[in-house]
């Protein structure tokens, strides 16, 4: 449980979080900290029962209830939707849409004991394994897929991939390059876990092994922190066992499709994930490296960041050719198989936690019919089922709740018809179903978990002194007096909550007295204000094993949204420039995917073949290269973009096109740059070679500002006047605009660019 001294610490950070938010939930830091003034995670006692409770599992351990709608209106909400943050969110096994959200009156979820073992599993720690087993199995496809662009971002970062042993510049060494790929897979929490003046095996970084990320898990390896993916290690490999620095893109000079940067190998080769090194290349038994090749082929990941399988055939030649960056042999490419990324992938056993959905109006039939893969029939109900759990409709016409889980559990239940209950879980009455947010969990079943959690993190030893946590939270439809977090903590004894009380007491006058100057640090006076308000707001109440926080809103509440505005547009703001530097490095990748198959880029308006006058746009021609093989065979080559049967493609924009400031869903402001000078016209597919002032030196790809927003399907590119460059572009931020590099590389063009500067990056062989 959080004590008033994290709440401190916490206070002490507020001025810089703001600067600092970047992967933020959309309400940002202000929710988090009205979260944390809450103390004890908990809630109020229901005033109503919840219609829901009849389908939860009468062993739930933990149950939510959301009202979705509520908060789907709230104000903070409804911007963070203005502002595009949910253009393209993935609703998983649910076939809905954005706007479908204000018609679910509440969500409800429940966790059972098996659900809660199955996650912690995953983390690493021991658990009471009961019914089905619950280990995953690995999707190499896509493991592979996000590591090799986990390494490229490194490289994007850092100018050089990183070591076996170590990080891309030598400044580090002693742990492998799986853990120096982590911030860029999204484990930076665990990367800054980590003692990079450590080795991998000292006594704080052993600790850390059990935490492998799900990217790094293989099939067929079952001991937990190990992993046979691998980088290929010795003289003449991208990976050399002396490297002092890492190995630069420029240095593969056999090209990027040619080379091999990482496998997926046999689970004999399995090794501690964090351990330095690689597999030892011997130039005289190539595929005696690898370890045994299984006959349907090995997963490979290419430099160029192309999945591919590895033959059983492959001669030992053409491995080598494979593994070397630079040597200059020719190889055999049909020794490449294509991978497919296996997005059905399931758990062995899969174990799901049981949601229910409740809606305003009924749902259409036939948008569940088009989402699901297929339908299990169970006496007069229908479970629809797809990516291993089911979605149960609880009337055959016009439903308007649903319960979601695993297939076997949903089909288990209505079998033996406890799909219902009567006697709901005792937890239930203790949620407050009118609150826009309420929880309870029961710690008593946890305190195995929570006990090997606390040697990692000290502060939740509070937590084994609590049975029962439970939470409300109210943000919508707020007055003066309301109650904005109601948390409850149970104890084992009214001594124990006695003792407990009196704490928080004490932590909380600290707070109130260290206020003031805390506040200082807090830039915005209406910020300082509301801050002193909230935390004057705060009660703490024992009686018997009960502890009760909470925290009522002060004069002035009904601003409460407004101040979520700046973190909300930051937050936003800094997603959307992560989402777009990956796009073009995807692009580029795709480029140079081209290029290796066709030996030259596309021109703008033609594919990459010169006696192939097709007019679609470059972005069409380079599909394939982005997993999109499907829509690009759906073109009909030999007919013009805007043919009755390609316009309506043009619809169908893949999101690796999108742009900010851009609302026609077929458009996109990313163009290459065509002029004088340049690489790129109707006529030209340039080569490599075409590039004689180098290819970092030389932009192919920029995004323009919005007004310049074309259809993407469209030939041609963005004509550039060369006495006025940079109005060429649109209207452009003040930051300037982000470019794409001929290498792969990015770069900001600043909006002060002088025209001298600009014309040399766009111009590729006039020697500056």
């Amino acid at each position: 449980m959080p004590s008033l001294s994290f709440v401190i610490a916490r206070l002490n950070q507020f001025g810089s979080s703001r600067r600092t938010i970047q992967r933020s939930c959309f309400w940002g830091w202000r929710l988090s900290l009205l979260a944390m003034l809450s103390l004890i995670t908990g809630s109020a006692v229901a005033a109503e029962p919840l219609p829901e409770a009849k389908y939860l599992p009468e062993k739930s351990v933990a149950i939510a209830s959301i009202k979705v709608s509520q908060l789907y209106h709230w104000k903070p909400v409804q911007l963070a939707k203005e502002l595009g943050a949910f253009d393209e969110a993935d609703f998983g096994p649910l076939p809905f849409t954005i706007e479908d959200f204000s018609k679910i009156d509440r969500i409800v979820v429940a966790l059972d004991q098996n659900f809660i073992n199955a996650i912690a599993n995953d983390f690493g720690l021991e658990t009471p394994l009961s019914g089905a087993a619950t280990q995953h199995a690995p999707d190499p496809h896509n493991n592979l897929l996000n590591i090799s662009l986990a390494a490229h971002n490194y490289h994007e970062q850092n100018g050089r991939f990183p070591r076996a042993n170590g990080d891309g510049e030598g400044r580090q060494t002693g742990l492998s390059w799986r853990v120096h790929l982590l911030p860029y897979l999204d484990e930076n929490t665990l990367y800054q876990q980590f003692r990079l003046n450590e080795p991998w095996d000292s006594e704080h970084n052993k600790k850390l092994i059990a935490k492998m990320p799900h990217f790094y898990k293989s099939p067929g390896v079952k001991v937990t922190g190990k992993t046979s993916i691998h980088v290929i290690t010795g003289p003449g490999t991208i990976f050399p066992d002396d490297a002092k620095r890492g190995t630069a893109m420029g240095d593969i000079s056999d090209g990027t499709a040619n080379t091999i940067m990482a496998v997926q190998a046999d689970p004999s080769t399995a090794v501690e994930w964090t351990k330095p090194g690689g597999l030892p290349f011997d130039p005289k038994n190539p595929k005696g490296s690898l370890g045994p090749i299984p006959e349907a082929g090995l997963y490979i990941v290419l430099a160029d960041a192309s999945v591919k399988k590895l033959s059983a055939k492959v001669s030992g030649k053409d491995l080598a050719a494979f593994i070397t960056p630079s040597g200059g042999e020719p190889v055999d490419m049909e020794v490449l198989g294509k991978s497919r990324p296996n997005f059905r992938l399931l758990p062995t056993v899969v174990i799901s936690p049981t949601v229910v959905i409740n809606l305003k109006e009924p749902f259409e039939m036939s948008r569940i019919e088009a989402f699901f893969d297929e339908k299990l029939t169970v006496g007069r109900h229908t479970i629809y089922c797809t990516r291993g759990v089911g979605l149960w409709p609880t009337t055959p016409y016009a439903p308007t709740t649903f319960v979601l889980g695993s297939i076997a559990d949903l089909e288990a239940r209505l079998k033996g018809n406890t799909i219902t209950t009567i006697k709901p879980s005792p937890l239930v009455a203790q949620l407050d179903p009118g609150a826009d947010f309420s929880m309870v969990v029961s710690l008593q079943a946890q305190k195995p978990l929570l006990k090997q959690l606390v040697g990692q993190m000290p502060q939740l030893q509070e937590l084994l002194d609590y049975q029962v946590l439970t939470q409300s939270l109210r943000l919508t439809n707020l007055n003066p007096g309301d109650k904005i977090l109601v948390s409850t903590g149970t104890c084992a004894s009214a001594k124990v909550a006695a003792t407990k009380a009196a704490e928080l007491k004490n932590q909380m006058q600290l707070v109130q007295t260290l206020l003031p100057a805390l506040a200082n640090d807090i830039p915005n006076a209406d910020d300082r204000k509301l801050m002193t308000s909230l935390a004057t707001g705060l009660k703490v109440e024992q009686v018997g094993n009960k502890i009760t926080t909470s925290l009522v809103a002060p004069q002035g509440i009904e601003r409460l949204p407004d101040y979520f505005d700046t973190a909300i547009r930051q937050a936003i703001a800094a997603a959307d420039a992560t989402k777009q530097r990956n796009r073009l490095k995807q692009i580029g990748l795709a480029f140079h995917n081209s290029h290796d198959i066709f030996n030259r880029f596309p021109s703008s308006s033609r594919t990459t073949n010169p006696d192939d006058s097709k007019a679609l746009s470059w972005r069409v021609h380079i599909l394939g290269y982005l997993g999109e093989a499907e829509l690009y065979n759906q073109f009909r080559l030999d007919e013009p973009w805007d043919s009755p049967h390609n316009l309506k493609l043009a619809e169908k924009m893949p999101s690796v096109y999108k742009t900010p400031g851009v609302k026609d869903a077929n458009k996109t402001s990313f163009h290459l740059p065509e002029g004088a000078g340049m690489p790129f016209d109707a006529a030209k597919a340039p080569h490599l070679r075409d590039f004689t002032d180098g290819l970092s030196n030389t932009v192919i790809v920029v995004q323009a500002g919005a007004d310049k927003a074309e259809i993407w399907t469209k030939p041609g590119g963005l004509p550039i006047d060369p006495e006025e460059p940079l109005k060429s572009l649109g209207q452009i931020s003040e930051k300037g605009i982000l470019a794409l590099n001929g290498d792969g590389s990015l770069r900001m063009i600043p909006a002060s660019v002088d025209t001298k500067t600009l014309l040399n990056l766009l111009r590729h062989n006039d020697g500056k």
